[in-house]
């Protein structure tokens, strides 16, 4: 009896952890071309933050010549003019706020896949490694197993790709008002683009739960 029992039990098992470790694994692989991505971005957003240098350098032989031109000609010269202290574009802030929190919750991703790749492989192998009867074995694999549920495994393994794909309608979202601050036509198209992707998730999220039959969905179905 316990023989069938584990025989049938270890092919549950092993579809289980390996649909964790395949849904890790797209992850981790997504994760690292679109922290590349977002990176490149974030390094170039955050030039917006600080004033530039190139202005700064540019003002500064403007006064200078300013001062030659009235020394030159007998003119009173005049002190260079304070100005206003630099202020970021509160946009700029916007877009780097949400492209930092992308990249973190893409990370944060990352790094849960990666430990769930152990948790299958611990799930699998300590069954396997009790040296024992099959009975004991049994009731190890059943101690795991009920763990996993009152832990709410499977729950977890869904927030990791749910985390993921936040992370990257974050990115859409500040892309929208990185380009918004240059070019309002780019800006509109983006935002009509990345609005299709959303409005197509939404459905697919939400079409599940009315339709029982739907294959579609996602990990907030």
């Amino acid at each position: 009896m316990w023989s069938k029992y584990m025989f049938r039990a270890q092919k549950y098992d092993e579809r289980v952890a390996q649909a964790w470790q395949k849904d890790s694994e797209g992850v981790l692989l997504f994760t690292a071309l679109f922290s590349v991505i977002v990176g490149a971005f974030v390094i170039e957003s955050l030039k917006r933050l600080s004033p530039d240098s190139g202005d700064e350098t540019v003002n500064l032989l403007g006064d200078i010549s300013k001062q030659l031109y009235q020394f030159g000609n007998n003119m009173t010269v005049e002190p260079p003019k304070d100005r206003e202290p630099f202020s970021p574009d509160h946009r700029m802030i916007w877009v780097n706020a949400l492209w930092l929190i992308s990249l973190v919750f893409a990370i944060g991703s990352a790094l849960t896949a990666t430990l769930m790749q152990q948790w299958a492989r611990r799930y699998i192998q300590v069954p396997a490694e009790t040296l024992s009867s099959q009975s004991d074995q049994a009731r190890v694999r059943s101690y795991l197993f009920l763990g996993s549920q009152k832990y709410y495994m499977p729950h977890a393994v869904a927030l990791t790709i749910a985390l993921l794909h936040a992370s990257v309608f974050m990115f859409f979202s500040g892309l929208v008002i990185f380009i918004l601050a240059i070019n309002s036509t780019i800006a509109h198209t983006v935002l009509i683009t990345a609005g299709v992707f959303t409005l197509a998730y939404l459905i697919l999220t939400i079409l599940p739960c009315f339709t029982h039959d739907c294959p579609y969905g996602t990990p907030m179905s």
